[in-house]
């Protein structure tokens, strides 16, 4: 959907723990866009039209989705992870079963609040067990997402509810599914039994929400949720919880007691993520050439490179210190710094060096009191900051 919902499901567990979130997030500009994203992004333009079209991902290897300014390549983990998840949609749906692909549920979640709306994955419907499940896929590998109590599933779970509710079978029992490939050694697949009892009370929180959210001074609450929270570097509230961090002593921490430590420990994610905000917007002024006072790019530590792999292969297999397979670190060729270990520097100068070169792999923010010369960056990379 092009528009897109204040209250969104996606942004759910943020705004249910934070309303005043919702309007501080409207005031900041659409620009959180990274690798990442963008490759999740196009996973499910694939998983869409794999499911819409019956053809499996590895059809579709090499094809390439342009997503917010990036070029996206279908290559085998994608296609290892979108299998997985429309083998599982397809086994979840029997034939006479209803279902919608990417199902828009704002419909029929604006009647209970304007803010309200998201778009499903993947939703089925056995009218004869009566039992309404609704799939999201997660293509991301650095958070796990459970799936008992899942804010964002209940939400597609409840808007889907809503639309079967009034038909001459409706649900009577739900079931919401994670699939998640890419975590870890974790079961890919989770599921959770959604008791109506409970999505009734979930609707009413949700509604709840939105009201205080509405207020003239919505309530702001810092936690973990605040990490993903566009406004961070502007919240007054997580400003106040930085400010209490840094108020305190190092030195007096073996004094603190249980209960005060474990306080401070539960600002720590918040505070974390406001200052890798903090970071990433100076890096973003920096690289576009403006000015941060007390603030510098320099490039990151150089690191060899081969510049001839066929030729290093070629002088490697002639070299009689060296076992061919031992050039080998499998699925790739060594690195330059590992096959010097193994013939020795002088050598490695003599047959190797011509076949090196040195470059940075980016830049970091430090103070103006660095030794190393200032950097003068040439093109932004959206996604770079991640890797400092």
């Amino acid at each position: 959907m092009t528009w897109h919902a204040k209250m969104s499901a996606s942004a759910s567990s943020r705004w249910l723990e934070c309303p005043g979130s919702v309007q501080l997030a409207e005031r900041m500009p659409d620009d959180d866009v990274s690798l990442p994203s963008a490759t999740g992004t196009a996973a499910h333009q694939l998983a869409e039209e794999c499911l819409k079209t019956g053809r499996y991902p590895a059809r579709y290897k090499g094809k390439r989705y342009h997503v917010d300014g990036f070029d996206i390549e279908v290559d085998d983990a994608m296609v290892y992870g979108v299998t997985l998840y429309v083998k599982y949609c397809n086994l979840l749906h029997s034939p006479g079963d209803m279902r919608w692909i990417e199902l828009d549920v704002t419909k029929w979640m604006t009647t209970l609040h304007p803010w309200f709306g998201g778009t499903a994955d993947f939703v089925t419907y056995d009218q004869e067990l009566r039992l309404l499940s609704v799939v999201d896929y997660k293509n991301g590998s650095g958070v796990y997402v459970g799936v008992e109590e899942n804010p964002q599933l209940m939400y597609y779970a409840l808007g889907a509810y809503r639309m079967l509710r009034n038909s001459s079978h409706p649900p009577e029992h739900i079931c919401v599914h994670v699939v998640q490939p890419n975590y870890g050694d974790d079961d890919p697949i989770r599921e959770w039994q959604v008791p109506l009892e409970r999505l009734r009370e979930f609707q009413q929180e949700i509604v709840d929400a939105a009201a205080a959210a509405e207020l003239d001074t919505p309530p702001l609450k810092a936690g973990d949720h605040c990490k993903f929270c566009p406004a961070k570097l502007h919240c007054p509230e997580l400003q106040q919880h930085t400010q209490l961090v840094q108020a305190r002593e190092f030195e007096i921490l073996p004094a603190l007691s249980d209960v005060q430590l474990g306080r401070a420990m539960s600002i720590l994610d918040a505070v974390e993520a406001r200052c890798k905000a903090i970071r990433a917007e100076a890096y973003k002024r920096l690289m576009r050439g403006d000015k941060v006072p007390g603030q510098k790019l320099v490039e990151k530590q150089a690191r060899r490179h081969w510049t001839n792999e066929v030729e290093v292969v070629a002088r490697a297999t002639n070299d009689p210190e060296v076992v061919t397979e031992d050039i080998y670190q499998a699925p790739k060729l060594k690195s330059v710094a590992q096959l010097e270990k193994l013939v020795g520097k002088k050598a490695f100068a003599e047959r190797y060096g011509d076949l090196t070169d040195s470059r940075s792999s980016g830049y970091n923010v430090v103070s103006d009191g660095d030794a190393r010369a200032p950097a003068s960056p040439t093109q932004a990379s959206p996604d770079e900051f991640d890797n400092i």
